[in-house]
């Protein structure tokens, strides 16, 4: 019988209990049964999101009381026939509040999100790893703000500067950089945006993927190989293709082209 066939029989209070203690342990022990979980929870969030039913997500305060009354029914029962009967009807309950705590350790499921910052030094680089596996380049003087953990919702970072982009593909949680007057908006891509402040204009250029790229309440779809101009001082957006945009950020190589 195939793993998917046992985790619904236990989640359906069908199985026996050594199918339920196997997939308990699988969740705990293996790199597999987590990586199982982790998806499973993005799915269903996702479906209870579209659902309106968000208000059905279990917080930290039941979540605790839900394990203290799960603990003393197993203490009760610890010599009683119906043992399994009542773990069995518990264990859906144990996986929620697991998964939750699980998803929560890997996105701001529950809010309260604090940022970090960045500043590069003028005359340097650097290179930031994000936890979904995204990656961003910074330019010399530089300054990005970053949340401890991406939104359930998003994964938003705030520049001022110029930065190279390399995002890991997530279509329910579009990754957002954000900008004194403008935005960009993906869902998997690579791009690079020059914004510094003391810039008259901000500056975006595609590699790969598409973008969106938004301005004084407008948004612009960007393809590869153009680049995307707002002036700060007029407001308008001007789009232009590039027969060599790589050399837009080929910066991020500490390599100078002149043109």
């Amino acid at each position: 019988m195939e793993r998917k066939e046992i985790i619904n029989k236990v989640l359906n209070n069908a199985s026996t209990k050594v199918e339920a203690i196997d997939v308990v342990d699988w969740f705990a022990d293996s790199v597999e049964g987590q990586n199982y979980l982790s998806e499973s929870i993005d799915r269903d969030f996702y479906l209870m999101e579209e659902s309106d039913e968000q208000d059905n997500l279990i917080s930290p305060i039941q979540s605790a009381k839900i394990l203290s009354d799960i603990n003393k029914a197993i203490y009760r029962k610890r010599f009683n026939n119906n043992l399994f009967k009542a773990a069995a009807i518990l264990i859906p309950f144990i996986f929620i509040i697991g998964a939750g705590l699980y998803f929560n350790s890997q996105v701001g499921l529950f809010g309260n999100n604090n940022y970090a910052q960045v500043h590069v030094p003028k005359g340097e680089t650097m290179r930031i790893l994000f936890q979904d596996g995204s990656e961003a380049y910074l330019n010399s003087d530089t300054k990005l703000f970053y949340p401890e953990k991406f939104g359930l919702k998003n994964r938003k970072v705030m520049l001022e500067g110029e930065a190279y982009f390399n995002v890991s593909s997530n279509k329910r949680r579009p990754f957002i950089v954000e900008t004194d007057k403008t935005s960009v908006t993906v869902l998997g891509t690579s791009f690079n945006i020059n914004a510094y402040s003391n810039n008259n204009d901000v500056e975006v250029v595609l590699d790969e993927g598409e973008i969106v790229f938004e301005a004084e309440d407008r948004n612009y779809s960007i393809l590869p190989s153009q680049k995307a101009i707002y002036n700060k001082a007029n407001g308008l957006t001007t789009i232009v293709n590039l027969e060599k945009s790589l050399e837009e950020s080929i910066w991020k190589n500490n390599v100078l082209y002149f043109s």
